[in-house]
């Protein structure tokens, strides 16, 4: 869309074409929610990632999307064991926020 830098009146709005992740027209990237390492699948290898980057901070095991799976405004080990959960026993039990 386009928005007026003076009275911020926004023109030619129009929802994201996403394809790979990505949308054709502006350019934003999108992520899946859980889908911490980026491979385009949420598996237990998610949750192993979330707990190097958590435990060692490692830049190799880069988070580039929200983990605070679990709700609590932090992300811990915790949101992993909750990840681990999710992949395991389903989205009704262990729902991705």
């Amino acid at each position: 869309w386009y928005e007026c830098t003076i009275c911020g009146d926004k023109k030619d709005f129009s929802e994201h074409s996403v394809e790979d992740g990505e949308c054709k027209d502006c350019g934003k990237v999108f992520y899946t929610i859980g889908d911490v390492d980026g491979d385009e699948g949420i598996t237990a290898n998610d949750a192993i990632h979330l707990l190097y980057n958590v435990f060692f901070g490692d830049e190799s095991y880069p988070v580039d999307q929200p983990c605070d799976f679990d709700g609590d405004n932090s992300v811990t080990a915790n949101d992993a064991i909750y990840l681990l959960y999710h992949v395991f026993f389903g989205d009704e039990s262990y729902p991705l926020i």
